[in-house]
């Protein structure tokens, strides 16, 4: 019964990624995918999700590890080269103020290694972004945006950089020469778009900052020479869908390889990795071993 009860609330923790505090890592094939091919080069990806997929657990566990070499490394990639810190920009609203707490600390932390001012707050990138969205600004301009945003919120000191009107263009630009000239990286991680953009199905100015953000910001990081500076994604399908429109299909095919997605197998190890947590020794289901499976 008492084992019983140890897995049932062990479970239950895992269900609510958003408050649950564990440090424990479950490492799924396409976690260890995402791994290992960005193992020798800097992450850019757009990780897509339905609901309760994994998104904001698997953002959270990145995030944690502070440094892209730890989590690879934790995901059993081996022969990681790239060792660059990780900046949380945006987080789901439903984290716990632990959880909140920890990712503000981690973007801190971050921006003081990189040498950079004071990282910004999740309530001030949230404010100025939804301030952002009030302006008639096209796809372009966006991605520009979201590189100053970025920037910004990891404590880089974009107002140096240019008081003009047109300043977005030369942020991101100013940022990757920096991390050149400082033999650094950084890379970027968000989530929660869907608290941000709650009107994104029918809102046309939520639908071009996150096809910027989709889109035009990866493709553009992937272009720039020596790319010091990566970034991770997490969105929801439904997200992408109406976000993107004649290229979603397109888009989500680039991404293929680290769509969140369970089907059998993984279960099962998932099964066999909470249960070990639990200390519940092995069991089989339907003739497969779980411990094998683990």
């Amino acid at each position: 019964a008492a084992q019983r009860e140890k897995l049932r609330d062990l479970a239950k923790q895992m269900v609510y990624a958003e408050t649950t505090e564990t440090e424990d890592f479950f490492a799924t094939i396409i976690l260890k995918r995402l791994a290992d091919e960005f193992s020798r080069r800097m992450p850019i990806a757009v990780i897509v999700g339905a609901k309760g997929s994994g998104k904001t657990y698997t953002f959270r566990q990145i995030v944690r590890r502070e440094n892209w070499q730890v989590f690879a490394r934790d995901a059993k990639a081996k022969d990681v080269q790239v060792e660059a810190p990780i900046c949380p920009i945006l987080e789901s609203n439903n984290l716990s103020n632990e959880a909140k707490q920890r990712i503000q600390e981690v973007r801190q932390k971050t921006a003081a290694a990189l040498g950079f001012g004071q990282a910004q707050d999740s309530s001030s990138i949230r404010d100025y972004i939804r301030e952002s969205c009030r302006e008639d600004l096209h796809v372009g301009e966006w991605r520009d945006r979201w590189l100053y945003i970025m920037a910004w919120g990891a404590g880089f000191p974009v107002t140096e950089i240019s008081a003009t009107e047109k300043r977005d263009r030369h942020i991101g630009r100013a940022l990757i020469q920096h991390l050149l000239d400082q033999k650094k990286q950084l890379i970027f991680a968000i989530d929660g778009l869907e608290d941000l953009f709650q009107d994104f199905a029918t809102n046309v100015y939520n639908q071009i900052a996150l096809r910027a953000l989709l889109l035009e910001v990866p493709e553009w990081l992937g272009q720039q020479p020596g790319i010091p500076l990566g970034i991770l994604i997490f969105v929801r399908r439904d997200i992408v869908l109406a976000a993107v429109r004649q290229n979603a299909a397109q888009m989500m095919a680039l991404y293929d390889n680290y769509a969140l997605k369970w089907n059998r197998e993984e279960t099962l190890r998932l099964v066999a990795w909470i249960t070990n947590l639990a200390g519940i020794k092995p069991a089989k289901i339907q003739g497969e071993s779980l411990a094998s499976m683990g």
